[in-house]
């Protein structure tokens, strides 16, 4: 039996369209962001512990924040 294969979909990160064929935040993610960062998928804040939780849909948001000093 051959392993299912996942079809690609478009996410949008921070506004840019991404094609991909990675259906979990995390995979996205360790692609994308690096350091400290906060993340929102569709406008839902996502806790760093609950990444590996979540499956992408095609067309979702992903928001990724990284905390900037300065004054």
């Amino acid at each position: 039996m051959k392993p299912q294969q996942r079809s690609p979909i478009t996410v949008f990160i921070n506004g840019q369209p991404y094609p991909t064929q990675s259906h979990r935040l995390s995979e996205v993610l360790a692609q994308h962001a690096q350091g400290c960062f906060a993340v929102a998928v569709n406008q839902q804040f996502i806790a760093q512990e609950d990444y590996v939780n979540v499956t992408l849909a095609d067309r979702d948001h992903i928001e990724i924040v990284i905390p900037m000093q300065g004054g």
